[in-house]
């Protein structure tokens, strides 16, 4: 016989004889509590209305609740110790924290089928992160692990801090790197790592779009990830993996987390942004498409920087120099550089193409540019009717001011399209471009 349910909202310190029907939402890593001298776990439960709490168990009660409240699973639970959330929490719709306790009754709910995810937790698409990368927006998505990079170990702070890369993919067919930290993967990285299916499916929470590798995510402190939960929507990700672990296979082969043709592919044309636009409203990136026009001035095409943080070196040496950023003790390479002006019919900006990008763009290898420059080659003419009044469009971040080797360049291309590169006309609208309107 079922029990009688009320709704969360009307549970509080000095209720009794309740029982509540809710959903597993995130299950948290087990921490250490210093101030109690116990670890701890946080269970994130919602009702049926979206309301949420989180309910704290505490030392050995860990131990004897292992195997109960899986993602996404529903229970009734009852006789947990109701709190007050201290002052200073972010406001919540329910006020209250629960503890659970040798008390505290966990039963689960059957269910015919798999759970599903709640109807409030929303996916982020692959497709739309070029749109928020580089923002404070935290997402969650849903992914398959298709490959592990060998870990590192780099400075965050002053302090060794262990990174490592896991190259994921959906539906979306677009492979991305999701990047874990520190204790996220000493925390994750194992359980990812041990898991017997080839393709775990994990639903990441709260990480962020960046430019890193042209387009990835990256966890925060606040990140959790759930490894291998069970719901009708993760079943349907590992059908459509077996439907096409050929094709992942050989986009791991050829490194296509890393190829801006798969990542950030052309857009249409109502996602371009017009440079006035851009300079009003400052986004963290945007897509732009515009004219060419470059100063018939010779400007040095490479330039020497630190192989880890790319931070440019003023010195030139055969010999293992400390970079002045990351403070690693490197050989220097150079790298491919071009500053071009970009004109639409509201404006012009200035921005910089950086390595492979610069490569593309001029037409020659950064290895060749660089002796170019040493036997003090000027380019000025063919760049000039290599690019001068060519149309782009073109994926672009601000510039950090700290690596800006050329000043009047405010914004960077992340990557770039010619125009008979795109091959849908929508995309371009030359109409848009006539600058002399």
């Amino acid at each position: 016989m079922e029990p009688a349910i009320i709704p969360l909202s009307a549970v509080h310190p000095y209720s009794s004889n309740w029982t509540v029907a809710l959903q597993v939402i995130e299950v948290a890593c087990i921490k250490n509590n210093l101030h109690l001298q116990q670890n701890f776990q946080t269970f994130l439960l919602a009702d049926s209305q979206g309301v949420t709490v989180n309910m704290h168990v505490i030392g050995n009660m860990i131990h004897r609740l292992a195997g109960l409240l899986l993602p996404f699973k529903k229970y009734y639970i009852s006789r947990a110790i109701v709190h007050h959330l201290h002052d200073g929490s972010a406001p919540t719709e329910y006020p209250f924290y629960w503890i659970a306790t040798e008390a505290t009754s966990i039963r689960e709910i059957d269910q015919l089928d798999y759970p599903s995810l709640p109807s409030h937790f929303q996916l982020y698409p692959f497709t739309l992160l070029d749109a928020i990368a580089d923002t404070e927006q935290l997402i969650t998505v849903m992914a398959g692990v298709l490959h592990a990079l060998p870990n590192k170990i780099i400075p965050i702070e002053g302090a060794p801090c262990v990174v490592r890369d896991y190259v994921i993919a959906n539906e979306d067919m677009k492979p991305l790197i999701l990047t874990l930290r520190g204790e996220l993967e000493e925390n994750y990285g194992p359980t990812i790592a041990a898991a017997e299916d080839p393709f775990p499916v994990i639903i990441a929470i709260r990480v962020k779009a960046t430019t890193n590798h042209y387009l990835s995510l990256s966890t925060k402190s606040s990140s959790l990830i759930l490894i291998s939960p069970i719901a009708q929507q993760t079943m349907h990700l590992k059908t459509w993996h077996h439907a096409h672990a050929h094709a992942l296979r050989r986009m791991i082969d050829e490194s296509s987390y890393t190829n801006p043709r798969i990542l950030l592919p052309p857009v249409n044309d109502n996602r371009i942004t017009h440079i006035a636009t851009l300079l009003q409203q400052k986004p963290k990136t945007a897509w732009i498409q515009g004219i060419v026009e470059l100063d018939y001035i010779p400007q040095k095409l490479a330039y020497i920087a630190c192989p880890l943080c790319y931070f440019p070196s003023k010195l030139a040496s055969n010999l293992p120099v400390t970079c002045q950023h990351c403070h690693s003790n490197m050989d220097l390479v150079p790298r491919a550089l071009i500053a071009i002006s970009l004109i639409d019919a509201t404006g012009s900006i200035c921005a910089t193409a950086i390595d492979i990008e610069a490569e593309r763009l001029i037409q020659y290898s950064t290895a060749e540019l660089y002796y170019l420059q040493q036997e003090n080659v000027d380019l000025t003419q063919y760049l000039a009717h290599t690019l001068q009044g060519k149309l782009l469009m073109c994926y672009i971040m601000p510039s950090p001011s700290k690596f800006r080797l050329i000043r009047r360049a405010a914004y960077e291309i992340i990557t770039s399209y010619s125009a008979h590169e795109v091959f849908n006309a929508e995309n371009i609208n030359i109409n848009n471009l006539n600058i002399n309107a």
